[in-house]
């Protein structure tokens, strides 16, 4: 297999397979990704192991599952990413991202010659959560004056500067920028670069020519109120109704097309600087979006594939079938394989394959919900956390989820996973055979058969959650301004 002097990883926060036109939507909202697709190779098949970044990352960087070591916040110390190998390989690495979860904070710089963590907070005033929550309660207790207080709120806010109104991650533009100003600085070497762009996560950001391409009927004001309630539906204190959930997919599409302009603009740049030959692009996200399917909004930590399944393109032909089965947990392996480097140098305790020269017959993924998020709280007083795991075919996808109990579903006849059948008796050959798929597949990966890392020392442990501790602040602050602590 050739071997790329360049290997560029671009992740796209929460776009959905069928987000794109090459998977069928019919929105332009993808036009350069579409072309790459049919230059290159797009894959249709390939499946988060969580359905967040958080839960996700572990796997694409560092081949693991998100709870192959308990826990995935901060990302366990024994893991090694890809980059650590390509280093050591002599490939030069960097990551432009301005995600709180890929921060340093959480441990994702190792390997990385060159990190540029964009993310910014600033100090809010805000009112003390006690005396806010009291107040919304008192207010709910009038919907409709609620509303006009909402609204009004909103409408007031335009006219300040406030951290919820400003998109607190970089653009795709300025993220393009850098890296283009980084490869010229570095033409001379193997280049491994990971870029990660924020635009297509909630609040969804957009240039004008993007915006008025899918919301022109939307005014700038009601696109403000509904981010605002949108905040407040996914965490389930109001609700939206079918016309304002079909705007706020707008604004997401538009988030989506103008991505897809900046990655057209960096590829025009490697075409121009005669790197293109050389270069290997890999474009996927890290898991999908909702928009009110399971009656769910954003990314939730739910297992449907509405939030697992996402797509993948090469900017390169490799003769491969597009419905091949593939886990973003293959990733690391498989970039490996492009870098030329021999399987000899990966961890023992990646899970995945190179999916260029090996098959897989399931994908699985885990997470967890907790009692008091609806995505994770990491800062949660109440730490009870309620588990899923599943395995999935091009078939059938099994589930065991503490909150929802067991699921089956026929994803060739049900590919929206509607329809439980585990307790059908038209299913009870298949649910048996897939039970004992998954149970033996948990016992195999199971965090508690990994031999090949030493548990870390008790001072190791003191040391890390001192460092944890001091860290906290900052974290929240960060998880305040996305929305995540609202």
């Amino acid at each position: 297999m050739k071997s790329f002097k360049r290997i560029i990883l671009l992740t796209i926060d929460a776009v959905r397979q069928d987000s794109l036109g090459c998977y069928g939507y019919q929105k332009n909202t993808s036009p350069f990704l579409d072309s790459l697709a049919k230059k290159g190779t797009k894959l249709n098949n390939t499946f988060s192991t969580g359905p967040y970044s958080a839960a996700s990352f572990p796997s694409i960087l560092a081949g693991v599952y998100p709870l192959q070591y308990g826990d995935y916040i901060p990302l366990p110390s024994q893991t090694t990413l890809v980059s650590e190998i390509l280093k050591k390989n002599g490939y030069s690495c960097a990551a432009f991202f301005s995600s709180v979860y890929m921060s340093r904070d959480y441990g994702y710089n190792k390997g990385f010659n060159f990190f540029q963590d964009y993310f910014a907070y600033k100090n809010v005033n805000r009112i003390k959560k006690s005396k806010k929550e009291k107040l919304i309660n008192f207010l709910q207790k009038s919907p409709k004056t609620f509303g006009l207080i909402e609204k009004l709120y909103s409408w007031v806010k335009l006219c300040y500067k406030s951290e919820s109104m400003i998109k607190t991650s970089k653009s795709a533009e300025t993220i393009i920028s850098d890296v283009i100003a980084w490869i010229d600085a570095n033409l001379d070497k193997n280049l491994f670069i990971w870029v990660h762009f924020m635009d297509s996560h909630e609040p969804y950001f957009s240039t004008k020519k993007h915006y008025n391409k899918f919301c022109s009927h939307i005014s700038k004001r009601e696109a403000y109120y509904l981010d605002l309630k949108l905040r407040r539906a996914v965490h389930n204190k109001v609700e939206l109704t079918v016309s304002e959930v079909d705007k706020i997919r707008n604004m997401y599409d538009a988030a989506i097309s103008y991505v897809d302009e900046n990655i057209k603009n960096f590829f025009q740049f490697l075409k121009d600087k005669g790197l293109e030959d050389e270069t290997l692009l890999l474009i996927t996200a890290d898991h999908g979006e909702e928009f009110n399917e399971h009656n769910n909004l954003c990314h939730k930590s739910k297992p449907y594939d509405i939030n697992l399944k996402v797509p993948f393109i090469f900017s390169k032909k490799f003769d491969i079938s597009q419905d091949k089965l593939i886990s973003l947990i293959d990733l690391p392996p498989t970039i490996l394989g492009l870098a030329g480097i021999s399987d000899e140098n990966r961890p023992s305790d990646w899970r995945g394959i190179n999916f260029l020269n090996q098959e897989r017959n399931l994908v699985y993924f885990e997470n967890y919900h907790t009692s008091t998020r609806w995505v994770l709280d990491e800062f949660a007083k109440d730490k009870k956390k309620y588990f899923f795991r599943g395995i999935r075919d091009k078939k059938y996808k099994y589930i065991k989820d503490d909150l929802m109990g067991e699921l089956l579903f026929n994803i060739i006849k049900d590919p929206g996973e509607v329809k439980n059948v585990i307790n059908d008796e038209n299913y009870k050959e298949i649910k048996d055979r897939y039970q004992k798929t998954f149970n033996k597949f948990i016992l195999k990966n199971s965090s508690k058969s990994d031999q090949d890392k030493e548990d870390p020392s008790s001072s190791e442990v003191n040391k890390q959650e001192q460092e944890d501790e001091t860290r906290t602040k900052e974290r929240m602050r960060r998880l305040e301004s996305l929305g995540y602590l609202d």
